[in-house]
Formats: C-alpha cells, sequence, structure tokens
C-alpha cells in the first residue's frame, strides 16, 4: 500500500491575480519535502514547468498552500487559459509520491457568463441578449470564412472569444494592456478579449475580425527557429480581415 496519502489537492483561481495551490497529505512518517510542480497549456517551444518547493517542518500530517501571483510576476493568463499542476512528496523513511497532474481552467467569475459556440469558435459574454451574441459570433465566422478563402489561411484550433461590454471591465480583466485597448489576441492560448459594448455593433465588426486574423496567422507560422512576420504585414493582415 502506499505509505503516503493524499486527503485534499486542488487549485483556487482568483482572476486576474492570483492562483491558489493547496494540499493535504499524511504519510507513516514524517515528510521531509513538498515540491509543487505546476505549468499552462500555453503553446511554446519550451513547454513551461516551473517548481516551488514548500517550507515546512517535518511532520506525519501536513496542510500546505502556496499562492502563485500572476499580477507580480507580470504573467498574465487569459480567461480560458489551462493551469495543470501536481506534488512531489518525499516522507524521512524514503517512501515517495508524484500525484496525477490535474489541470484548472482560468475563469472570470465576477460576472454571469452566457455561451454560443461552433465547432471553431466558443463565444463567451455577460452583457446584451441573445441576438448581440448571435451577431458576435456570426461575425467572427463570417470573417474567418473570408480568409479561409481569399487567403487559404482556416483555422487550426478552436478559438476562445471573450467579449466584455465596456473598457472598465475589459482592462479588469486584462490590466497588463495599455488603456487605449479594445481588443486583445492570446495566440499561445487560441483566446481573444475583446470590449464590444451591445449597443455599438460597427465596432464589434471590426475588433472581432482583426484580433482572429491574429490568432489565425501567429499559428500558421508558429516555429521554434526564431523566425517570424514583420509588424506592418501582421497588422495589414488583421485590418484585411476587417473587409
Amino acid at each position: 500500500p502506499n505509505q503516503i496519502q493524499i486527503q485534499h489537492d486542488q487549485a483556487l483561481v482568483d482572476f486576474p491575480g492570483v492562483i491558489r495551490f493547496q494540499v493535504d497529505a499524511a504519510a507513516s512518517a514524517p515528510i521531509r519535502l513538498v515540491s509543487l510542480r505546476y505549468g499552462t497549456n500555453g503553446r511554446t517551444c519550451e513547454p513551461l514547468s516551473l517548481h516551488q518547493n514548500m517550507i515546512f517542518s517535518p511532520q506525519p500530517e501536513l496542510a500546505l498552500s502556496w499562492n502563485w501571483y500572476l499580477s507580480q510576476e507580470n504573467f498574465y493568463l487569459p480567461p480560458g487559459a489551462q493551469v495543470w499542476w501536481q506534488w512531489l512528496i518525499h516522507t524521512q523513511d524514503e517512501h515517495s509520491l508524484l500525484t496525477e497532474r490535474q489541470v484548472v481552467t482560468v475563469e472570470d467569475s465576477h460576472h454571469g457568463w452566457k455561451i454560443l459556440e461552433t465547432d471553431q469558435i466558443h463565444l463567451e459574454w455577460f452583457e446584451g441578449d441573445f441576438d448581440f451574441g448571435r451577431s458576435l459570433l456570426d461575425r467572427a465566422v463570417q470573417s474567418a470564412d473570408r480568409l479561409a478563402l481569399e487567403t487559404g489561411l482556416q483555422i487550426q484550433e478552436p478559438i476562445r472569444l471573450v467579449v466584455y461590454p465596456d473598457g472598465s471591465s475589459f482592462r479588469t480583466a486584462a490590466p497588463n494592456l495599455p488603456d487605449w485597448t479594445g481588443g486583445a489576441a492570446f495566440p499561445e492560448y487560441g483566446i481573444v478579449l475583446a470590449a464590444v459594448p451591445p449597443g455599438q455593433p460597427d465596432w464589434g465588426n471590426l475588433v472581432i475580425p482583426h484580433e482572429i486574423a491574429h490568432l489565425i496567422i501567429a499559428t500558421r507560422v508558429f516555429n521554434c527557429l526564431g523566425s517570424g512576420l514583420p509588424l506592418w504585414f501582421i497588422e495589414g493582415f488583421s485590418k484585411l480581415a476587417e473587409g
């Protein structure tokens, strides 16, 4: 039988600033080492794998927690990104356990979200009726289809589109962006954030295709050779997507 028992193991997200990891463990001998291993599902050349050794006095039963302060590290995770974690535990009598990897999705729980989706695009918004949401989703689908027809570049991974109704809520959700920002793409996670007031469909018709184009072209040219496209081309391509 396993000499180390996990009684409680979870990660709590307080978006956008902190993720709190908690573990309760018990063993037949004093536990001398507990190390948290964690990372994200972001697409990178070197998979993100971090670790944090916990500080405690050895004892048979432990209740430990550690906060990952994203805001202090200037490490932003958009809503929809995933965080994985597991614990490495050693006892003084040389038993060890590496827990199963678990995953938590970063969510902005400050709002009551509505959802519409197709096979390729998942839309979330919280102000405005379903006709408004349908218009956003239709615009996203139409722009992606037009890009595929005109350029041959298609959506290669599902896109998550998260729409805030104003600049204030948008900046609260993405505090690291400049105040003038009305939309942002996070290609490594396949996520777009946008600020689109329900009464301003014309703005949504511009910002949504623009940011989706950023995702599509970033996914297409991703490589680990250090090569990329010039900014004028990337922004020009996104302007083309606006129609």
